[in-house]
């Protein structure tokens, strides 16, 4: 419980930080520790930004992707396909189903058998992007959109 009141004083970067760690302890074979760090990072992000609006939050989505391959390494193929299908909801919303980002994910959801459709998928975590923002492609995102989704939230 500490950990997440740092990380909403903190906001984005060091929830960021907390998916990076995630990586590195994933990269290292610390599965268990990669996956407390991934979940961390997207409570953190659903608790400062509202389930609504995390929904389409990049950074919250790379998170999500994150945790889906995770999954799929570790055999918890359910786990992966439903986590795939919220990111899959995401970066439609943020990229458009022309992206390259979108592509990877229904690759993704195919090469795990999946016979979903998008729609088939309930999304879970969102946020507002500006027009600039929704312009950029594959996840590059600026800290300074947490705070101004977080103030609007207030």
């Amino acid at each position: 419980m500490a950990l997440l009141r740092l990380e909403l004083s903190l906001g984005a970067d060091f929830l960021s930080t907390v998916n990076n760690l995630g990586s590195l302890y994933k990269s290292l074979g610390r599965l268990d520790e990669a996956e407390k760090m991934y979940q961390q990072a997207l409570a953190g992000y659903e608790k400062a930004l509202g389930k609504e609006t995390v929904k389409k939050y990049i950074p919250a989505l790379n998170t999500a992707q994150n945790l889906a391959n995770l999954f799929q390494q570790t055999g918890r193929a359910k786990e992966a396909e439903e986590l795939c299908g919220q990111a899959l909801f995401g970066v439609e919303a943020v990229f458009g189903r022309l992206s390259n980002r979108y592509r990877g994910i229904v690759k993704a959801l195919d090469k795990m058998g999946n016979k979903k459709t998008p729609a088939d998928f309930p999304p879970k975590f969102e946020t507002k992007h500006t027009e600039r923002e929704n312009d950029q492609r594959d996840g590059q995102s600026e800290s300074s959109t947490f705070a101004d989704v977080a103030k609007e939230k207030e």
